[in-house]
């Protein structure tokens, strides 16, 4: 009996970081298309609060995420508005992190708390290029709440490969 496919859901600096880096829409359009094709069979998604991080001034990237990719869910279904209000309560008492850094992940407008959200809600693999660090105060990183919740925590390249993506 086959697994199923996992699925993953990626953090704004996927989008973000390939466009203005390493995968820029002009040199590896393969990578974009993936992505798309990806989206559209379910495989991979995002969540309204990444797209809504998506700035206007990268107009190429807003309008690919607005006509490419298929999935972007929803935030404000009770399961994930459940969990987000549990890693809210997390963060308060968590006393390794800083007010500041807790003020920011509990922005109910920033997407990393509602990403982490929707995975606990989903059974998502969340993908994201932060890292792990466990030592720091001043954020709260992405890997280091999936830790916590025993949710898997990839990057980019973790994700192609686990996937099967070959840019060639």
């Amino acid at each position: 009996m086959n697994s199923p496919t996992p699925k993953y859901l990626l953090d704004a600096n996927i989008f973000i970081e390939a466009y203005k880096r390493y995968y820029a829409f002009d040199l590896v359009p393969a990578f974009w298309e993936h992505l798309a094709s990806q989206s559209e069979a379910g495989t991979i998604s995002s969540i309204d609060k990444v797209k809504a991080e998506i700035h206007p001034k990268n107009e190429q990237l807003v309008r690919w995420a607005r006509e490419e990719f298929k999935r972007w869910e929803s935030t404000a279904v009770d399961d994930t508005k459940n969990r987000y209000q549990h890693l809210v309560e997390w963060a308060a008492t968590h006393e390794q992190y800083n007010e500041h850094a807790k003020d920011e992940f509990m922005k109910a407008d920033k997407a990393d708390a509602w990403l982490i959200a929707h995975a606990l809600a989903n059974k998502c693999i969340v993908v994201t290029e932060e890292r792990y660090n466990a030592d720091t105060q001043r954020r709260i990183p992405i890997p280091n709440v999936c830790e916590s919740f025993g949710i898997e925590c990839v990057n980019t390249f973790q994700m192609l490969r686990g996937l099967g993506i070959r840019l060639a």
